[in-house]
């Protein structure tokens, strides 16, 4: 069995107020560094490990209404890789990017995607589909499928990971694609979101494999987490029977929390 330790970090939407885009992947590198430090603490050298994110940590207010334009998506991709290149045995889920393509705020097409890092370079791009109404002007979010841009799983380090943006795991997108696929569940499967709790039905990994969820901090039934991790341990049709993995770690970090997971594969 694959010894695997993830780290999520997730904050307060108020944390973010008045940062820029810059300000934020700066964080995000710093919180990467030392999710990173504990990381191979808590597991050894010799672990696999994760850090995810969650959904608005780009975008350019508290509330995720502002949209990145493709500029500076492109800007956080290079911050990004460059992150990824100083600390190469990270498997990094990047939380989402939204941003809009074309010239008028009222009639762009609007795209929100979550890249996947590794070893110094994006391993996969998946485009989110549903759309949750916080920046629809002109109707739901294009997506793209070119270059395996809509599959939402991807191996990195032979470690097969399903990943899920916010409502798309409502609508069972990792789970329809490994049906229409005919593919073996995941080791792990990752939901990221921003307003979106977890539910047992969706939850798409293996038996015996892992499901982590990373949200911002909020009060869920009398939680304020924001991050949870789960050993599936059984199935029957589409439930799925969990048991809660406790955090091995949790620190509070200014207006923010890294909570620590041992996953089970």
């Amino acid at each position: 069995m694959a010894r695997v330790y993830v780290a999520c970090w997730t904050s307060k939407g108020d944390m973010f107020n008045n940062l820029t885009t810059a300000n934020r992947v700066d964080m995000f590198g710093k919180m990467a560094l030392m999710a990173e430090t504990y990381l191979k603490i808590l597991g050894g050298v010799g672990c696999k490990r994760m850090f995810v994110v969650p959904e608005y940590t780009y975008t350019l207010d508290a509330q995720g209404n502002a949209l990145l334009t493709r500029g500076q998506k492109h800007e956080v991709y290079n911050r990004l890789i460059d992150i990824s290149k100083r600390l190469p045995d990270l498997m990094i889920i990047a939380g989402s990017i939204p941003y809009g393509k074309g010239n008028n705020p009222q009639n762009q097409d609007i795209y929100s995607l979550c890249p996947m890092l590794f070893g110094g370079q994006i391993r996969a791009k998946l485009y989110k589909v549903y759309d949750d109404g916080t920046y629809q002007i002109n109707g739901t979010f294009r997506t793209k499928m070119d270059h395996g841009k809509d599959v939402p799983v991807v191996t990195i380090n032979n470690l097969t990971i399903g990943v899920d943006i916010c409502g798309d795991y409502n609508s069972n997108r990792l789970r329809n694609h490994i049906r229409a696929n005919n593919l073996p569940l995941p080791d792990i499967h990752v939901q990221i979101s921003g307003t979106n709790p977890r539910g047992s039905v969706h939850n798409y990994a293996k038996v015996n494999g892992t499901y982590i969820h990373c949200d911002l901090m909020r009060p869920i039934a009398n939680v304020d987490n924001g991050a949870s991790a789960w050993l599936v341990t059984g199935r029957n049709g589409d439930h799925t029977y969990t048991q809660e993995i406790p955090p091995s770690q949790s620190f509070v970090e200014g207006a923010s929390r890294l909570m620590f997971f041992q996953a089970r594969v």
